[in-house]
C-alpha cells in the first residue's frame, strides 16, 4: 500500500469500508473437452485446491481466500464454502476414480503480461499433480490469450473479473449459457433460470 492509500483512508472527509479492495482471481475449466466436461473432475479440483496456499505463495499473504464473486460486508455476499472442509484429497482422488480420469495432460493458459497468472498457475500445477492432472503452462499476449479462450483452445484458463456491487455482473457474464463472457462454454439451464430470477 502506499502513502497515499493511506492518506485517503485516514481522510475524514471520504468515505469507504474497512475492507481491502476486491479483486477475484479464477481459473476458468473448458467445460466442452475432457477432462473437465465432466462435472466430477471439476468437483475433484475443487477439493484438490488449497486456496491458502495460493494466498501465501502467489500473493505472499497479502489476499484472502475466496469461493464468491463479492465479499463481505457486501449484502449479497454469503459466507457458504461449497468446499469447506478442503483440501480434501481423499474425496479428489475418488471423484477422479468414478469418472475414470487418471494421469492426463491438461494446458493451464496464462496471459504473459499478468504475471500473477503465472505464479497461480505453478501452485496449481503442484496441487493438482497430487491428483493426477498435470497442468502444463500455456503463455499467450493478450490478444492471442482472449482468441485461445473465446475458442475454447485451452484446458484450464487464468483470468480475473473486475468486481461489482451486484454479483449478477459476474455470475450472469460468465455463467449465462449465451453470454459473450461465457468463455468456460459452461451451459446450465438451471443456472440460467436463477440468474434470470435474480
Amino acid at each position: 500500500m502506499c502513502s497515499s492509500d493511506l492518506q485517503l483512508q485516514g481522510s475524514s472527509s471520504l468515505r469507504h469500508t474497512g475492507k481491502g479492495a476486491y479483486f477475484p482471481y479464477l481459473a476458468l475449466f473448458n467445460t466442452t473437452a475432457a477432462p473437465f466436461n465432466d462435472i466430477r473432475v471439476r468437483q475433484a479440483v475443487n477439493w484438490a485446491v488449497d486456496r491458502s496456499e495460493i494466498v501465501k505463495l502467489a500473493f505472499f499473504g497479502t489476499a484472502v481466500p475466496a469461493t464468491e464473486a463479492v465479499s463481505a460486508p457486501n449484502p449479497f455476499y454469503t459466507g457458504q464454502t461449497p468446499y469447506s472442509g478442503g483440501p480434501n484429497l481423499d474425496k479428489a482422488q475418488s471423484l477422479m476414480s468414478q469418472a475414470g480420469v487418471k494421469n492426463v495432460d491438461v494446458s493451464i493458459l496464462v496471459q504473459q503480461e499478468v504475471p500473477v497468472y503465472t505464479a497461480i498457475a505453478q501452485v496449481l500445477q503442484a496441487q493438482l499433480a497430487k491428483i493426477g492432472i498435470n497442468l502444463h503452462l500455456q503463455t499467450a499476449s493478450c490478444a492471442q490469450y482472449f482468441g485461445l479462450m473465446a475458442t475454447q483452445k485451452y484446458g484450464m484458463a487464468m483470468t480475473y473479473f473486475s468486481a461489482s456491487l451486484d454479483p449478477a455482473l459476474t455470475y450472469y457474464l460468465l455463467g449465462y449459457s449465451t453470454s459473450g463472457f461465457n468463455l468456460a462454454a459452461y451451459k446450465s439451464p438451471r443456472l440460467d433460470s436463477e440468474l434470470n430470477k435474480f
